[in-house]
């Protein structure tokens, strides 16, 4: 892929990210608000997920500044170290909301 549709790719699952993580935040709000719902077990799965997916969100923000500069794509700004955390959190976290 060429630079201008690697920076669309990246604006793009930045975006997706940024308005997961505003409707989970929302999720969190409302739930953590009502009582009633707290009390609810599938409610406070449905927290749990949401606290999840926000982490997930914060990954996906980092997104491509992890992967190493050397890669040549566009807005690497990471090295090995950064690549292979971005990684384990996407797995881990990925995993824990299927």
């Amino acid at each position: 892929w060429d630079a201008s549709e690697q920076r669309i790719i990246s604006i793009a699952s930045r975006s997706a990210a940024a308005i997961s993580i505003a409707a989970m935040a929302y999720i969190i709000f409302v739930v953590l608000r009502s009582p009633r719902l707290r009390s609810n077990i599938f409610h406070r799965l449905m927290l749990g997920m949401a606290c999840n997916m926000v982490l997930l969100g914060l990954v996906g923000i980092w997104g491509v500044a992890a992967v190493p500069e050397e890669s040549g794509l566009y807005g690497a700004r990471g090295n090995e170290e950064t690549c292979a955390a971005s990684g384990f959190l996407l797995q881990t976290l990925g995993y824990a909301v299927v």
